[in-house]
C-alpha cells in the first residue's frame, strides 16, 4: 500500500484569501463614507469578495486530499489495485473516489508546454477535481474508462504514486 499527502505550503492560497479579505474590508468601509458615489455597489462587490474568501477558505486551506493504492482482493481470487482518493477536512476523512488502478487508460503531469491543452476536456465528460491547490506544480490529469464510460480526475501527484498507477 502507498499513500500519498502533498505537504506543500499553501502560501499563494493564505495570501489570496488575505488581500481578498483586505480589499473587500476597504471597499465596505469606504461605501459607508458620506461622499461616496454608488454605495449599494461597494458594498455588493465587498459581498461577492467576501462569499470568494469562503470558498477558497472552504476548498483550499481546510481541505487536503489524500491518494492511496492499495491491493484488492478480486472476485475471482485474483488481486488487483484500486487508487483511492479520501478528502480530509479537519479530523473527518471521507472517500470521494475509489477506481480501479487498471481502468487507468492515460496519464498525463502538467508541463509548461502543455499547460493550455491540459485543462480542455470534451464537452460532457466528467471532470473531478482532486487537488486543494491553486496553481499545484506536480498536477497529473488521468484518464479514466469505467465500463463505458470516460471521466477525468485531476490530483497532484510524486513520481511513487504515478509509477504505482501506471501499473496495470
Amino acid at each position: 500500500m502507498y499513500e500519498y499527502i502533498p505537504t506543500a505550503k499553501k502560501k499563494r492560497e493564505f495570501w489570496t484569501v488575505a488581500i481578498l479579505s483586505v480589499t473587500a474590508a476597504i471597499l465596505f468601509v469606504f461605501s459607508t463614507q458620506p461622499y461616496c458615489v454608488y454605495p449599494a455597489l461597494w458594498q455588493l462587490t465587498s459581498v461577492v469578495l467576501l462569499v470568494a474568501v469562503i470558498m477558497l477558505v472552504s476548498n483550499c486551506l481546510l481541505r487536503e486530499f489524500l491518494y492511496r493504492v492499495a491491493p484488492r482482493e478480486g472476485i475471482d481470487g485474483g488481486f488487483s489495485l484500486d487508487f483511492t482518493v479520501v478528502e480530509c477536512h479537519g479530523k473527518r476523512r471521507t472517500v470521494v473516489c475509489r477506481i480501479s488502478v487498471e481502468d487507468i487508460k492515460e496519464i498525463v503531469p502538467l508541463t509548461p508546454e502543455n499547460k493550455k491543452q491540459f485543462f480542455k476536456t470534451p464537452r460532457g465528460k466528467f471532470v473531478y477535481r482532486y487537488v486543494s491547490r491553486l496553481a499545484p506544480r506536480n498536477a497529473c490529469r488521468l484518464t479514466v474508462r469505467n465500463e463505458e464510460e470516460v471521466f477525468y480526475l485531476f490530483i497532484v501527484a510524486d513520481e511513487c504514486l504515478l509509477e504505482m498507477l501506471k501499473k496495470r
